[in-house]
């Protein structure tokens, strides 16, 4: 036996400890390579779920999407009917009385001897709807106020 750094050593203690410690080692370097080999399997796992949830929402994504532009077009068809709509309604006054707009008399104007009656009646005999409209402003309006 030698002298190593004033100690003795006895080398069959020594195999002895090494051989259990390798004993030992063994079984907890497979378990960590099983460890390391379950990580990465975790990871390409969360990976290809990663992935799948990624082209989901995308999809969900360009669906919301198409669904906003078609919404908002359909809006503007509307509001271009709204105005097509009020455009018409303005056409279909300016069809009903008169063309251009007839002056009001002035309180100077002379009301006329027959009573509001027979105003009215000789109004309704009327057919053309110029001829009701300036006839109401000229004879009928004055007696109103």
């Amino acid at each position: 036996m030698k002298k190593l750094f004033g100690k003795h050593l006895d080398l069959i203690e020594a195999n002895q400890s090494i051989a259990v410690l390798e004993k030992d080692l063994e079984p907890t370097t497979n378990e960590r390579d099983q460890l390391k080999a379950d990580i990465e399997a975790l990871k390409e796992a969360h990976q290809k779920e990663l992935g799948d949830l990624k082209a989901e929402h995308t999809t969900a994504l360009k669906t919301a999407s198409d669904q906003i532009t078609d919404l908002t077009k359909q809006v503007a068809s509307l509001e271009e009917s709204k105005v097509s709509a009020a455009q018409q309604a303005a056409n279909i006054v300016a069809k009903q009385g008169v063309e251009a707009p007839v002056e009001e008399p002035t309180q100077t104007a002379a009301i006329s001897d027959k009573s509001v009656d027979e105003l009215w009646a000789e109004y309704n005999a009327m057919t053309d709807y110029k001829e009701r409209r300036a006839f109401y402003l000229e004879h009928i309006k004055p007696h109103r106020k």
